[in-house]
C-alpha cells in the first residue's frame, strides 16, 4: 500500500502493487497463527528419512493436531534446504511424490549463505541428479514442466524463499521484492495464547518459540541435536555389516529382481567405471580379491542385503535400534543409519581402498589372525617382536575372546607368527592384506580425512545408535556427523574394538541381530562373544 511505499522512500520509483492480485502471500491452506504439533525441522527430517507415516500425517491439512499448517516450501534455517530438497538428496522417491502431491514447488532453490550467489542454489531435481537418483530426477523434471513458477526472493537472508503464489509469474524487480517482503513480515504476530499451547516451532512465520505450563520459553533445538530427532519406535533390531574379507564370487547373484539393488549397481558402474555387479556374480576371484575392488564390492553387497531384509522385515531395515560395521562395514552401517547416501558412501569407500593400496606400497605389509591366545599376551609379543626386529607389528582388531588380528611390516608379522606357534594351541594365519588399523596407514587416513571433510556439509545425524570400531562404544542417534566422521577416519590407524561394540549392543537390549552380507563371519564371532545373542543372530545375503 502507499504507506509501505512512503516508508521505504520509493513512491516515485516503484509502481504500486495491485491489492486485488497480490494479497495472498502464503498458500491458502496455510495459517501463520495456526498450531502445528510438529515444527519445520520435523517435516524436513521426515522427508529426508522417508518416514512416510509421519509425513502423511503432517501433510494432512485437515488434521488439526498432526497436520503441518505452515508453508511446506519453507527452508530449514540452518540446513538451508526444504522438505522436498531433503527427500531428493536422500533418494526418498515416495516422500518426493507425497510432497509434490501436497503442493510443494519443485522450482524452489536451496538458500545460499552470505557470499554465495543465490542463483547457484540447486533445485530438488538438480540435487537428485547430482547424487545419482535418476528415478527422482525424472519425477521432478516432469513436475517442473507442469508446475508454474512463483516469485522467489533473489537476495539477502532467506534468498530463494518463495514469496508469492503460483498465479503470479516471476519477474518483480528488487525494490518490489523488498516491499513484498516487508508486507510479509507485517503479517507476523506473536501467538496470543501462552497457556493453551505448548509449542509452536516454525521460523518461517516468525513463531520462534512457545511456552511451557509455567510460562517459560521453549525454543526449538538446533537441527541435528539428539533431542530434535524424536523418531518412530525402533524395531529393537541391530544391523551388522562385514569387512572386506567377506567377498566371494557368486555373491549378488540374486540382485536383478530387486529394483533398488539394480539402481545401486547402476550408480556403482557410473562411479567406478566397471560393472561391479557382474564382477561380484561371475568373478574372476583374482580381481574381486583386489583391495580396490573388494571394498566397493562388500559395500554394495551389504546394502543389497539390507534391501533383502527390507522386503522380509521392513521395520527392522527402516527402524533399527542400532547399527555397527566391522572396519570397512562402518560405511554401509552409516548409510543404513541415514548419515550418507549410497553414492557418497561408495565414493568414500573407493577413496579409502585406493589410499590403503598406496600406503601399502611404501612398506610391505601383512595381516595375521591369532586364535587361542589372550589378547594381552598377543600385545606383549607384538611389543617384544617390534623391539627386537626394529619393525612394527600391532594388534589391529579385537574380534572375540582369545581371537584378534595383528598387522605390521612383513618381517615383523613373520616373527610374530613364529612366536605364537611356540604354543601348540595357538593357530596363527597370515593374510596378504594391507595393515589396516595401524600407524602404517597414517597417509591413508590423511587422504580419507580430506575426502570426508568435503562430504561433511552433506552428512546428516544418524537416525539410530551407531557402534564405532575406533572407540568400541555407542554414538547416539542424532549425534553431530563431525563426531562420527572423526572416528570413521581414526579406525584406519587404531585397533578395531569389535568385541566391545557387540557387548555394548547386546547390553543395550537389542532383541534381534541381522548380519547383512556374505559368509556370516560376524555371526560366528557373536557365538564366541555371547551365546544367547548368537541364537538371535541371522545372516542375510542378497
Amino acid at each position: 500500500d502507499e504507506h509501505d511505499i512512503d516508508r521505504l522512500g520509493e513512491a516515485d520509483r516503484v509502481a504500486p502493487l495491485d491489492p486485488d492480485k497480490y494479497t495472498v502471500l502464503v498458500p491458502q491452506d496455510a495459517f501463520p497463527n495456526a498450531y502445528s504439533k510438529y515444527p519445520l525441522h520435523r517435516l524436513v527430517l521426515a522427508a529426508h528419512d522417508g518416514d512416510l507415516e509421519l509425513l502423511q500425517q503432517m501433510l494432512n491439512r485437515d488434521d488439526p493436531i498432526n497436520g503441518y499448517h505452515h508453508d511446506i516450501n519453507a527452508h530449514h534455517e540452518e540446513e538451508r534446504i526444504n522438505a522436498l530438497h531433503a527427500a531428493a538428496l536422500n533418494g526418498q522417491i515416495e516422500a518426493v511424490e507425497m510432497l509434490l502431491a501436497a503442493g510443494a514447488d519443485p522450482h524452489v532453490r536451496q538458500t545460499m549463505p552470505h557470499g554465495k550467489d543465490p542463483r547457484d542454489g540447486e533445485t530438488a531435481r538438480e540435487m537428485a541428479d547430482r547424487w545419482g537418483w535418476d528415478d527422482i530426477e525424472a519425477v521432478l523434471r516432469k513436475a517442473e514442466e507442469t508446475t508454474p513458477k512463483g516469485v522467489y526472493l533473489r537476495y539477502g537472508t532467506g534468498n530463494n524463499s518463495k514469496l508469492w503464489p503460483v498465479t503470479k509469474p516471476e519477474g518483480l524487480d528488487p525494490q518490489q521484492e523488498r516491499r513484498a517482503r516487508l508486507r510479509h513480515q507485517r503479517m507476523l504476530r506473536p501467538l496470543p495464547s501462552r497457556g493453551e499451547r505448548k509449542y509452536y516451532g516454525d521460523m518461517v512465520f516468525g513463531v520462534t518459540h512457545g511456552w511451557d505450563g509455567e510460562g517459560k520459553v521453549i525454543r526449538p533445538a538446533p537441527f541435528g541435536q539428539e533431542e530434535a530427532l524424536p523418531r518412530a519406535a525402533s524395531s529393537r533390531a541391530g544391523l551388522l555389516f562385514p569387512d572386506d574379507r567377506a567377498q566371494r564370487v557368486g555373491m549378488m547373484a540374486r540382485a536383478p529382481p530387486n529394483a533398488r539393488v539394480r539402481e545401486m549397481a547402476r550408480v556403482a558402474e557410473r562411479v567406478l567405471g566397471y560393472d561391479l555387479l557382474a564382477l561380484c556374480a561371475d568373478g574372476p576371484a583374482e580381481r574381486l580379491n583386489q583391495v580396490e575392488v573388494a571394498q566397493p564390492a562388500i559395500y554394495l553387497a551389504s546394502l543389497a542385503a539390507l534391501e533383502t531384509l527390507r522386503e522380509q522385515r521392513p521395520e527392522a531395515a527402516e527402524r533399527p535400534e542400532a547399527v555397527a560395521g566391522m572396519a570397512l562395514g562402518e560405511f554401509a552401517a552409516l548409510t543404513a543409519a541415514g548419515v550418507m547416501s549410497f553414492e557418497m558412501g561408495l565414493k568414500l569407500v573407493q577413496e579409502r581402498a585406493a589410499a590403503m593400496t598406496e600406503a601399502a606400497k611404501q612398506r610391505p605389509h601383512r595381516v595375521m589372525s591369532v586364535a587361542g591366545l589372550d589378547k594381552e599376551e598377543v600385545r606383549r609379543l607384538c611389543a617384544e617382536v617390534s623391539a627386537q626386529a626394529g619393525q612394527e607389528v600391532y594388534v589391529t582388531a579385537e574380534l572375540f575372546p582369545k581371537a584378534c588380528l595383528c598387522a605390521g611390516t612383513s618381517e615383523a608379522v613373520e616373527q610374530l607368527k613364529q612366536s605364537c606357534e611356540k604354543d601348540s594351541a595357538v593357530r596363527p594365519k597370515v593374510l596378504d592384506l594391507p595393515a589396516a588399523h595401524t600407524p602404517l596407514m597414517q597417509s591413508a587416513r590423511n587422504r580419507l580425512e580430506a575426502s570426508v571433510a568435503q562430504c561433511l556439509p552433506n552428512l546428516r545425524p544418524p537416525h539410530c545408535d551407531v557402534y564405532m570400531c575406533a572407540s568400541g562404544a555407542c554414538i547416539r542417534a542424532g549425534t553431530d556427523p563431525a563426531a562420527i566422521t572423526k572416528l570413521l577416519c581414526e579406525q584406519l590407524t587404531s585397533c578395531a574394538m569389535w568385541e566391545g561394540c557387540m557387548r555394548g549392543m547386546v547390553a543395550a537390549g537389542v532383541q534381534e541381530i541381522f548380519e547383512l552380507g556374505p559368509k556370516g563371519g560376524l555371526k560366528n564371532y557373536m557365538k564366541r562373544i555371547d551365546q544367547e545373542a548368537w541364537g538371535r543372530t541371522e545372516n542375510i545375503e542378497q
